[in-house]
């Protein structure tokens, strides 16, 4: 079955709350729109950067990478404990890539995973970051946390498959 950005728009826009969009609402809205017909679960990481939260959710769904991405001021969270200030999340794009738009998946380099507020970095490996090329040039950064590396790393290697041929 193929997604095209409405059904994903549509699917965000029912998940709104007062001109919101919670990112563990869209997270469950994707993980209900590609039920049974997704490779892999909705897959979500987080940063921050300048005093906000970059929140991406990722779902490979049949021909297509669906992927969403928000940000909301705060502190890190994990989808299922996030604080209450997380309602705050404003949508930045959605979007449905046919997969043969894509042209590489690559590791764009290394981040340090989230310490959760413990000074033992040392407890998190280095774990790489993925870019998803698409044939207009544009670029899908899937950064990671200790938490996705698994998931993303799959969607990743089958994305690399399909590009195999």
């Amino acid at each position: 079955m193929e997604y095209d950005e409405t059904q994903v728009r549509d699917a965000i826009a029912a998940v709104r709350v007062g001109g919101q969009t919670p990112p563990r609402l869209v997270y469950e809205a994707l993980v209900s729109l590609t039920s049974g017909r997704s490779l892999e679960l909705p897959v979500a990481t987080m940063t921050k950067a300048d005093g906000h939260v970059h929140w991406r959710v990722l779902a490979l769904v049949g021909d297509a990478l669906v992927s969403v991405h928000g940000e909301h001021e705060g502190v890190e969270w994990t989808f299922g404990s996030e604080p209450d200030d997380s309602r705050q999340g404003v949508l930045r794009e959605a979007r449905v890539v046919r997969l043969d738009e894509v042209v590489a998946c690559h590791v764009t380099g290394t981040e340090a995973a989230p310490t959760y507020g413990f000074q033992t970095a040392s407890l998190y490996e280095w774990i790489p970051s993925w870019a998803i090329s698409l044939r207009d040039g544009s670029r899908i950064e899937i950064p990671q946390t200790d938490r996705t590396h698994d998931v993303a790393a799959s969607i990743a290697a089958k994305l690399r498959a399909r590009l195999a041929g």
